[in-house]
């Protein structure tokens, strides 16, 4: 500005906090322009003119083209046409290296399509059911890309973009400038110029500024006569400055620098509002330089057929801006967020939704996303705190900073001065800086904080306003008007990466054939097709809007509103069902199933808590619902989603989330539709194809719901099991008697109840084996084994025949099994597992000893000797208690809860198994070999149940065990012949007896357990009189040598004698006065001699 006192119009753009300078040709476009579209601005330049002086002169000038212009423009145009013609005829083999290096003249550009491919790359990373960024809406996405970049490609503008930094001004320009190269000069401009004419302060600014933008080192002067060349020079760009006919340089660099740092420090002052446009001019001869608010300014001037040109431009600059910051940001952030959400309601601000309904849509989309992000997991959702915390500050390659103070609070002026005389002063402007506002990051930061609920009303707002604007426009016409706009007022950077085209044609068409096909290729223009927008957006918003309820559903699952609940799966689904059709109708196969998965899932997880609470589905707690959230979610979307499906709404999935089961068995019909809906998830999801980068996310989910397939499955499972016991245990407990036959049709139903609940356990296992879920397969391989036994046990009648009562095959067959299943699940588990899960370790231990030892007892109680020895009967029996002892002795080592019952059950077994050996004894010749060992075996066992029980103070059972162990003892008397094995046997039986002298049986908690306890004890008293009686015999066969013995032994008789006649004591003191005589004689500590 101050080496050219020239007309000067530039357009200055605020967005964010990036300015966008483009030139602004008024005499073009105002003067003969004949179109209407900017008579708005011709007005208020016509009052802007009509208020100046009279006498001023005229800012606004016509550029004249004079004959010497246009011929030197002509000769420059000739010139390059020889000079690269004649270069690529002398080095064709380095023009291919030349083309390459001409490639890498932009290296910023370069690397920004990396960054594009790395975030194409990172969208391909999202993917969930509830939750990230669905392969639809990457299509979506790139497709309104390629919308975008079409309407421009046709019009290249500039050869190449690059981003320059000069001193402290970073700025992104373009060039036309050629540039030629061999392998000693690799970059060096061509420039024109007649020796008759010095080098002015502009020429050389050109020069220099052309060559710094670029990174071209040199210039290559080309110096001529009437367009006949003289000669050449080869000048440094550093040394262009100097390069003067007179003594002293064109110009400095350092003015240079100081005007460009007070012309970005004026803007950045003045231009502070984002959206806006700005007008910077400046008319010839003028010392001033005025910036106007246009977008201000300009309000009184536009009539209702104006259109203001620059608001498609600015809105889709800002649309832009907004969406390459959410893509490059690899975490989100509240702050960044609120600036994209700032950008998107500046660029709707300025868009009519009648008329530029998809770039609306659009806005309202990502807006959307701002509030629900595509990544948010609905069973997931983060704290508001964590929500806030902000990501790790990395913000991509954009300067956010003051990017959403541009509120206009800095500066309420609409027009803006600048002395032209001041430029050239360093820091004229250095204390203009742009005033932050107070609020930094509008009103969005506040609705961070808001609940997921008012999040997703805001969001789903967006999504209705978006597909208002789609349904009501002409989409066609639209398209129109969007790329006509954009072919007059937006210019398209050339790839940097294709070569530069030139305009010439060879003049040796031999060597033009022969050339490679890749320039002409790459120059070709392509044949605009303009994809349909409509559909894209339609699924991208139906999409969200699945997203969107499927976060409500969630929150109102949370909070016990079942109803509620499944009237946002309604609407979700409605809005999957809908663009599902739309892309069917498109002939679009891959589109992912991840919210009818998600929301098919939800809705299985709220029948399943309606099974599990006392809450009916069908309660009405959307009464007291705020009236206009109901009118947003349940009437005005379904209107326009009726539009959108032709008013024909399918709802083919209205089993799932109909609350109300009109069916007498509620339950089981209630569970079905459970588990028809995780069926239905997964076999959406089963369709979905993902990336590499997104099959952990996907086989996550699957895993989550073959669990929850696999959790109803055990409960149907389970449910008709018991309904099998239940209908068993009715029907017995209507007939006369509990062996009551059952008949041919209840047979029938109880085996299909107990098929039905094994099919859904053996289902159950196989789906949590696909997930590896130790446990839970251990679980349902334990609860098939209660199935076994259920069956042994409603099936036993039915076997039995009524004929005989002994173990039928067919149970032994279920028990078989049972054990099989209990043993399977703890070897699932393994050793290692079962420390890791020591409840369910510890529960399978119990139900497999239990098992045994039920089969033992069935096996013992109803020997089936009809069909097996008595042998292998005893043998099969004794196994089966030995396992279920080892079980429980297992079971004592863990000490659990269950340790009293594990004592319990050890001294049950042991006194089963001494009963057992202890009737083999007694069914056995004296000739048998083994009966010696049986009785060892008896009174082992009852030794083991004795301690036990006396442990457990059980003493009805402790003296019930004493009496068969003196039993026992008694058979073995009778066998023995020798005095001594008598004397001792009988010292055994009355140890026996003396060891309930420390019990105390006055804590009897019952009558009748103190009966029965007297009954016991009446039997124990008689036992040790009988056992004195016999003793004092064996005595008395050898009465010389025993007469102390006798004599004493026999006053204890006379003692026992009066004992049990005195009838104002009770049995027990009896028996403890007995007891208490004996142990004082001390005479069972003599040991009598053979």
């Amino acid at each position: 500005m101050p080496f050219d006192s020239t007309l000067i119009s530039l357009m200055v753009h605020r967005i964010g906090n990036t300015l966008l300078i483009d030139e602004f040709d008024l005499a073009n476009h105002l003067i003969l322009n004949e179109s209407k579209q900017w008579s708005w601005l011709k007005r208020f330049v016509d009052n802007m003119i009509v208020n100046c002086k009279p006498n001023s002169k005229p800012m606004i000038t016509k550029k004249i083209k004079t004959r010497d212009e246009l011929q030197t423009k002509n000769m420059l145009c000739k010139f390059l046409h020889y000079s690269v013609d004649e270069n690529l005829n002398q080095t064709k083999d380095l023009s291919k290296e030349l083309s390459k290096d001409k490639l890498q003249l932009s290296p910023k550009k370069v690397s920004q399509n990396e960054n594009i491919e790395h975030n194409n790359e990172r969208k391909d990373f999202y993917f969930s059911h509830y939750n990230q960024e669905s392969h639809m809406s990457e299509i979506i996405a790139k497709q309104l890309d390629a919308i975008e970049d079409n309407s421009e490609s046709t019009f290249p503008g500039f050869l190449r973009n690059v981003l320059w930094t000069f001193e402290d001004i970073r700025m992104l320009v373009a060039s036309n400038m050629p540039i030629f190269g061999d392998s000693h000069h690799p970059a060096v401009s061509l420039r024109l110029h007649d020796m008759k004419r010095p080098i002015n302060i502009l020429t050389g600014l050109d020069y220099w500024l052309d060559n710094l933008m670029s990174s071209v080192p040199e210039v290559m002067m080309c110096y001529h006569l009437e367009g006949i060349v003289q000669k050449y020079e080869l000048v440094k760009t550093e040394e262009i400055p100097q390069m003067s006919s007179t003594k002293g340089p064109l110009f400095s660099p350092k003015v240079v620098q100081n005007v460009a740092q007070n012309i970005l420090s004026f803007l950045k002052s003045k231009a502070t509002k984002s959206g806006h446009t700005y007008w910077l001019f400046k008319g010839k001869h003028d010392d001033v330089v005025k910036l106007y608010d246009l977008t201000t300014l300009c309000v009184d001037y536009i009539e209702e057929s104006d259109t203001n040109p620059f608001a498609i431009p600015v809105a889709m600059l800002l649309y832009r801006v907004a969406k390459n910051m959410k893509d490059i940001n690899l975490k989100r952030s509240p702050a960044i967020d609120s600036k994209i959400h700032k950008l998107l309601s500046n660029c709707l601000s300025l868009l009519d939704p009648s008329k530029h309904s998809q770039i609306v849509s659009s806005a309202n989309y990502l807006l959307s996303d701002v509030y629900i992000p595509n990544d948010i997991d609905p069973t997931l959702l983060p704290s508001v705190n964590d929500n806030n915390s902000g990501s790790d500050g990395s913000e991509g390659d954009y300067d956010f900073d003051d990017i959403d103070s541009s509120d206009g609070s800095s500066d309420d002026s609409t027009v803006a001065t600048l002395e032209v005389n001041k430029l050239s002063v360093a820091d004229s402007y250095a204390n203009e800086k742009q005033k932050k506002s107070k609020q930094s990051n509008s009103e969005f930061d506040a609705e961070n904080s808001l609940d997921w609920s008012v999040k997703c009303e805001r969001a789903l707002k967006h999504i209705i306003e978006g597909l208002k604007s789609l349904f009501h426009s002409n989409v066609q016409k639209q398209e129109e008007t969007i790329y006509k706009t954009s072919k007059d007022e937006n210019q398209k950077y050339a790839n940097p990466n294709k070569a530069i085209p030139l305009d010439y044609s060879s003049l040796n068409e031999k060597d033009d054939q022969n050339g490679s096909l890749s320039g002409k290729e790459l120059t070709q223009v392509s044949p605009q097709v303009i994809p349909n927008w409509k559909t894209c957006l339609e699924v991208c918003l139906l999409q969200k809007g699945a997203q969107v309820f499927c976060i409500l559903s969630e929150l109102s699952n949370a909070k016990g509103s079942c109803l509620k609940a499944l009237k946002y799966i309604r609407m979700g689904v409605m809005c999957y069902e809908i663009a599902l059709d739309i892309i069917e109708k498109s002939e679009q196969i891959n589109y992912y199933k991840e919210p009818i998965a998600c929301l098919l899932a939800l809705c299985g997880d709220i029948h399943v808590k309606v099974l599990n609470s006392s809450v009916p589905a069908n309660d009405s707690d959307c009464d007291n619902d705020n009236k206009e959230l109901n009118d947003l979610y349940f009437n005005q979307l379904p209107e326009i989603l009726e539009k959108f499906s032709e008013n024909k709404l399918i709802e083919e999935f209205h089993w799932a989330y109909n609350p109300v089961i009109s069916s007498e068995n509620s339950i089981e019909q209630r569970l079905k539709v459970c588990y028809r809906c995780y069926e239905e998830a997964l076999y959406q999801l089963n369709d979905i194809k993902p990336t590499n980068k997104a099959k952990n996310e996907n086989n996550a989910l699957q895993e989550r719901l073959m669990k929850r397939l696999g959790y109803i499955c055990n409960e149907l499972a389970n449910y008709y099991m018991n309904e099998s016991l239940k209908h068993f245990n009715h029907t017995i407990s209507e007939g006369s008697t509990a062996e009551q036959q059952l008949n041919d049709s209840e047979v029938s139903r109880l085996e299909r109840l107990t098929n039905k609940s094994l099919v859904y356990f053996t289902e159950a296992v196989e789906l949590f084996r696909k997930v590896e879920d130790r446990e839970n397969i251990s679980l349902m391989l334990s609860n098939t084994g209660r199935l076994m036994r259920t069956c042994a046990h409603i099936f036993a009648p039915t076997f039995r025949h009524n004929s005989s009562d002994e173990f039928s095959a067919k149970e032994r067959q279920f028990y078989v099994k049972a054990i099989d299943y209990y043993k399977s699940a703890l070897k699932e588990l393994g050793t290692e597992s079962q420390k890791k899960y020591m409840a369910v370790s510890d529960n399978i231990n119990w139900e497999l000893s239990t098992t045994l030892y039920t089969i033992g007892c069935l096996i013992q109680d109803f020997a089936p000797l009809s069909t097996s020895a008595f042998e292998s009967v005893e043998k099969e029996i004794s196994k089966y208690f030995v396992e279920a002892l080892d079980f429980c002795e297992n079971g004592q080592k863990r000490d659990t809860s269950r340790n009293v019952l594990y004592q319990y059950r050890n001294a049950t077994i042991s006194h089963r198994l001494a009963s057992l050996y202890h009737n083999s004894y007694r069914n056995m010749s004296e000739e048998t070999e083994r009966r010696k060992q049986v009785y060892n075996q008896s009174n082992s066992y009852y030794e083991k149940s004795r301690l036990m029980y006396r442990l457990l103070n059980d003493k009805e059972e402790y003296v019930r065990v004493c009496l068969e162990q003196i039993g026992l003892h008694e058979r073995n008397l009778a066998q023995l012949n020798g005095f001594a094995s008598k004397v001792k046997c009988l010292h055994l039986i009355l140890s026996i007896i003396l060891t309930i002298h420390d019990m105390d049986f006055t804590d009897t908690e019952t009558e009748e357990d103190k009966e029965k306890i007297d009954k016991l004890l009446q039997l124990l008293s008689t036992r040790i009189g009988l056992s004195i009686k016999a003793l004092i015999k064996c005595y008395s066969n050898k009465a010389s040598k025993y007469k102390d013995l006798i004599q004493k032994w026999t006053q204890i008789d006379e003692f026992i004698g009066k004992t049990n006649a005195s009838k104002r004591t009770t049995v027990y003191d009896k028996l403890n006065k007995i007891c208490v005589k004996i142990i004082s004689s001390k005479l069972l500590e003599t040991s009598p001699q053979k």
